[in-house]
């Protein structure tokens, strides 16, 4: 379902299926489990960079997405929350709310042929002192 605000409110599909948050425990061997701003999201990585946050209330998940930093060396990282999808019976939706096929190089060439890729390599490139 699509809020007002565009924004993609996954909470009916775990509601269905009340979902412990320790379901997601094993992520931790990927993104170790750090301190949350909030306590109703249970947080893996760093906000600053990959990571995977759980929203949650009475220890049942209501949301889950995850941030790849294409700025990191994040192919581990992908491959790693692609296999937990594939073990556990999960898909992953895209930012247009496709489902992604759980393959990590389809999802790698998504990832490197993003705008936000695009624009970010331009600029690098922009601000990269020339070759001498």
């Amino acid at each position: 379902m699509v809020s007002e605000e565009f924004t993609f409110d996954d909470a009916q599909f775990w509601k269905e299926h009340k979902t412990a948050v320790e379901n997601f425990e094993d992520i931790g061997r990927l993104l170790p489990k750090t301190k949350s701003w909030a306590s109703y999201i249970t947080l893996y990585g760093s906000e600053n960079s990959n990571r995977l946050e759980i929203f949650s209330e009475n220890n049942i998940i209501e949301s889950v997405s995850f941030r790849i930093d294409f700025t990191s060396d994040y192919e581990a990282v992908l491959q790693g929350i692609i296999e937990f999808c594939i073990l556990k019976g999960l898909i992953i939706l895209d930012e247009k709310l496709q489902v992604l096929p759980l393959n990590y190089e389809i999802a790698k060439s998504i990832i490197e042929l993003a705008p936000q890729v695009r624009k970010y390599n331009e600029l690098k490139h922009k601000t990269s002192p020339e070759p001498e």
